[in-house]
C-alpha cells in the first residue's frame, strides 16, 4: 500500500541529479507547494518534468492535493526535451487555457516536434498528462486492491502473476 502523506520517512523518487552527487527528491517540493497553495488558495494547475523517468504514479501520488496535473515522461527523454516555443505560442493565443488544456498542449506539441519534419530529433519519445485526482481517487485504491489480492493468493497464482509481469511493457527503469 502507498505510504501515508504524514509518514515520517516517506519514500520519494529522486530527480535533478548533478555531477557532484546531489539530487532533489519529490518530498523536497512539498514545502514549496504547500506555500504556493496557501498563497493561491488552491492547488497548482500543473507540475511538469522536462526530465527523464518521472511519469510514474508515485510522482503523482507524492504531490496529491497540491497539484492537479502531472506532465512527465515514463521513459528517457531526448536531449532536446519539450517544445517550449510551440506550447507557449498556443498559450499566448489562449491565455485562459485550463490546466487540462495546457497539459494536453504540452504533450501534443512535444509529440509533433519529434515526428518526421518536426523541429527536434529523437526516437521513441513518451510524455503524458495525468489527472492527479483520478490517480488518487481511482487508480490507487484499485492498485491497492490488486496488490492485496495478489499477496493473499500468491501461492496459488504465482506463476500467472510472473507470466503477466513478464509480458508487461517496460521502459528504461524496468522496475516501474
Amino acid at each position: 500500500q502507498f505510504a501515508s502523506y504524514s509518514d515520517p520517512k516517506p519514500t520519494s523518487k529522486a530527480f535533478a541529479s548533478d555531477d557532484h552527487g546531489g539530487e532533489m527528491h519529490l518530498r523536497d517540493l512539498n514545502p514549496a507547494f504547500e506555500l504556493a497553495n496557501r498563497n493561491l488558495g488552491k492547488p497548482l494547475d500543473i507540475l511538469g518534468f522536462d526530465t527523464c523517468l518521472m511519469g510514474y504514479m508515485e510522482t503523482a501520488y507524492q504531490v496529491r492535493g497540491q497539484v492537479n496535473y502531472l506532465v512527465a515522461s515514463e521513459e528517457l527523454e531526448p536531449g532536446d526535451g519539450w517544445d517550449y516555443h510551440a506550447f507557449l505560442a498556443e498559450l499566448s493565443k489562449n491565455p485562459g487555457m485550463s490546466g487540462a488544456e495546457l497539459s494536453t498542449s504540452v504533450v501534443q506539441t512535444y509529440g509533433r516536434s519529434y515526428q518526421p519534419g518536426g523541429s527536434q530529433r529523437g526516437d521513441d519519445v513518451t510524455l503524458s498528462a495525468t489527472d492527479i485526482n483520478r490517480v488518487t481517487e481511482k487508480l490507487v485504491p484499485a492498485l491497492n486492491a490488486l496488490g492485496s489480492h495478489m499477496q493473499n493468493n500468491l501461492s496459488a497464482e504465482k506463476q500467472a502473476i510472473e507470466t503477466i509481469r513478464n509480458a508487461t511493457q517496460t521502459f528504461y527503469n524496468s522496475d516501474s
